[in-house]
């Protein structure tokens, strides 16, 4: 987005929080997954990472393999990912992003999240190269090139 990841008005990611979409967060929390590596370089120095509780729900359906909710919440709570809730105001701030960015690769839970580090001044992880940008908000993208990886190339995000 034209500011290095980890810098935002002037602050270090040291001081910053982190919001995680759901396929980084799968990342993040699957030891398996391709990108798994990645997702923990890129929260290592983060003052805090932070899910919502909407995305919460969409890694547990994703990651059930792994475990129950307790497991899945005891992990979340172990890795030092805090929940927030999505409120009215944020439920409209994403609908207008969601509105005024139509793109398929970009639902409503993502404009969430999104919305919700627009409002804080925090920055984005995502592994979903094929968001459109949006002025206003650092958006790390796991893998890197912004281009998104044939399904059957090595390192392409395979989620089940």
């Amino acid at each position: 987005m034209g500011v290095p990841f980890g810098e935002h008005l002037g602050q270090r990611l040291e001081t910053m929080t982190v919001v995680l979409e759901a396929n980084a967060a799968v990342a993040l929390l699957d030891e398996q997954h391709p990108l798994h590596g990645a997702a923990k370089r890129a929260v290592r120095n983060a003052s805090s990472v932070v899910m919502l509780d909407v995305t919460r729900t969409e890694v547990f359906n994703r990651l059930r393999r792994h475990g129950g909710p307790e497991q899945l919440m005891a992990d979340l709570y172990r890795r030092g990912i805090r929940i927030k809730a999505m409120g009215n105001d944020l439920a409209l701030a994403a609908m207008n992003l969601r509105t005024e960015h139509q793109n398929k690769w970009f639902p409503i839970v993502d404009a969430a999240v999104v919305a919700l580090a627009l409002d804080r001044g925090w920055q984005v992880l995502t592994a979903e190269p094929r968001w459109p940008t949006i002025p206003g908000v650092n958006i790390e993208t796991l893998g890197g090139s912004g281009n998104p990886a044939p399904s059957n190339e090595p390192g392409a995000l395979q989620i089940t």
